[in-house]
């Protein structure tokens, strides 16, 4: 598996950041599973310290503070409770894409993470259910059931957004905006005068402004002793190199998977090197050799 989990501990309601011994957590964990590493006694305090802080801080620096209390306070984020876990990933493991169905915050402990994140074009956020599943069905006036009554909805697993729609939805915008743009531009030439600096300017600067939607990844990279936050929404696609990468991560144990169908389109615009700037994205890697 491109994760083996060494082990997991839950977070229930009620958060005490000041009370979690994160140290004793990662050397009892690495220890039960045989993973090489540990934090050295004199460094615990300074360890657990570091990680709530460093919790705080990237989460406000994504605009994301809100998100963190409220799990803080309330102990589940998005609806769901969160858990410590280590993972020991082989080298050249990759995740599946994703959307995170909640918050996660991750810190590489040895090795290095990497990954290619969607920074622009990020969908809406959404339950993640899958369409099938969410269809109720209709009774037939069969099994005791009144004509019209709804079964219970059973949702068996979460399904990520459709990034290949929304990137061929934001490509053709992109080709209306910049066909307006051309025309608008073209209407200052002729009326120069009039609109050098009226609403004309105004509009082709909100085209421009507007190719902003379109889906863009960017590569990044996450050392030992580096951190990541992940809001509820963010989509990624997580893997290792050479090295692999031991990780200790907060997270729900879930991933909103999007299958490979369901990234029409962007697998080959980054390999080609298009638009998406030739990253690593690689639509079809996990689905065969993971579970998460």
């Amino acid at each position: 598996a491109a994760a083996a989990a060494v082990a997991a501990g839950a977070i229930s309601r009620g958060v005490d950041l000041t009370g979690l011994d994160l140290a004793a957590f990662v050397n009892a964990e690495c220890l039960k599973g045989g993973a090489r590493f540990s934090v050295p006694p004199k460094q615990t305090e300074a360890f657990n310290r570091r990680w709530c802080s460093a919790l705080k801080i990237h989460f406000r620096a994504l605009g994301a503070s809100e998100e963190l209390e409220n799990w803080l306070t309330s102990g589940r984020s998005n609806g769901r409770q969160l858990q410590l876990q280590v993972m020991s990933l082989k080298p050249h493991s990759w995740f599946k894409v994703h959307a995170h169905p909640n918050l996660e915050f991750e810190l590489t402990l040895a090795g290095s993470l990497k990954e290619v994140r969607l920074v622009k074009g990020t969908p809406a956020v959404t339950p993640y259910h899958d369409e099938k599943e969410q269809k109720a069905a209709v009774g037939g006036g069969g099994g005791g059931k009144e004509s019209g009554e709804r079964s219970p909805v059973v949702v068996r697993g979460l399904v990520g957004p459709d990034l290949g729609a929304l990137h061929a939805r934001a490509s053709r915008h992109a080709t209306a905006v910049d066909a307006a743009a051309a025309v608008e531009k073209l209407s200052l030439k002729e009326n120069s005068e009039e609109n050098e600096e009226g609403e004309g300017n105004e509009a082709v600067a909100v085209a421009e402004e507007e190719k902003l939607s379109s889906l863009e990844f960017e590569e990044k990279e996450v050392p030992a002793g580096k951190f990541i936050a992940n809001t509820t929404g963010s989509v990624h696609q997580s893997f290792t190199g050479e090295e692999g990468a031991l990780i200790l991560v907060l997270w729900s144990g879930c991933h909103a998977n999007i299958a490979p169908e369901k990234c029409k389109g962007l697998g080959l615009a980054v390999e080609a090197g298009g638009c998406l700037g030739g990253h690593l994205l690689r639509p079809g890697e996990g689905w065969a050799t993971t579970k998460g």
